[in-house]
């Protein structure tokens, strides 16, 4: 019931947006971008990498471009993606300090293929939830989890009556298993799937260089427990984190 007042609270003040910049004659030269960070707040959703988590809301309107209204693109693209999409809308150069990829394109009916191979996603825990990365195509998904947090108890989840420890590696076939409910990793039928996923989830942890691939995260948590004891101690020592 929370949810749902939550999101009739948001509709009502979307459309109060709306209707503002019509009243007010901006209607015809205003993009209008409807997105948000993460997914749902349940269990198989926000705080893990299935899509429940990673795939969000996104609705543009562009007066420009009012030829494809109501239009739905299969099409990978990141959050990240927004701001070069917005400055090719605004038909701006993109400064070279920019991330992401437009998608500019698509909107305007110049490609049918996705700018994007594959997304990527993360969930860098504070001690609570799973230390985890993705990669996700069209097709499949590979989560690696680097902490052995237990699934979360869902109905689905639950083996035997108790939960089950999560495994390093996950593998899903998103067109047979949209739910992501059977871990292909261990079927040798996508031994390769497998390894190319790896190699560019490699790739893009290296090219960010993400924190994980030198050692464990340390949390904001364990920074300021190991400060105090080391700071209380009257021995002398120093802490070296």
């Amino acid at each position: 019931a929370g949810l749902q007042g939550a999101v009739n609270y948001l509709d009502k003040a979307f459309g109060a947006i709306l209707c503002a910049l019509e009243k007010n004659h901006c209607k015809n030269n205003t993009i209008v971008i409807f997105t948000v960070d993460h997914g749902i707040e349940l269990p198989h959703c926000k705080m893990e990498l299935y899509d429940g988590g990673i795939k969000t809301g996104l609705l543009i309107g562009a007066p420009m471009y009012s030829n494809t209204t109501g239009e739905i693109c299969e099409r990978l693209v990141s959050n990240v993606d927004l701001v070069p999409t917005i400055f090719d809308l605004l038909n701006q150069p993109i400064p070279s300090i920019i991330e992401g990829e437009s998608f500019a394109d698509v909107l305007q009916k110049k490609s049918v293929s996705s700018p994007r191979e594959a997304v990527f996603s993360m969930m860098h825990s504070h001690g609570k939830w799973v230390e985890a990365r993705c990669v996700r195509t069209l097709k499949h998904k590979l989560i690696r989890n680097f902490s052995p947090i237990r699934t979360l108890e869902t109905p689905f989840r639950l083996v035997g009556g108790t939960q089950k420890e999560r495994p390093i590696l996950e593998l899903y076939d998103l067109k047979k298993d949209p739910s992501e409910l059977t871990n292909l990793a261990e079927d040798p039928k996508y031994k390769r799937i497998r390894g190319d996923l790896d190699n560019m989830l490699l790739d893009w942890l290296t090219s960010v260089d993400d924190p994980i691939l030198h050692g464990p995260v340390k949390t904001p948590y364990y920074q300021m427990a190991i400060n105090g004891l080391f700071q209380n101690h009257d021995n002398g020592y120093h802490s070296c984190v």
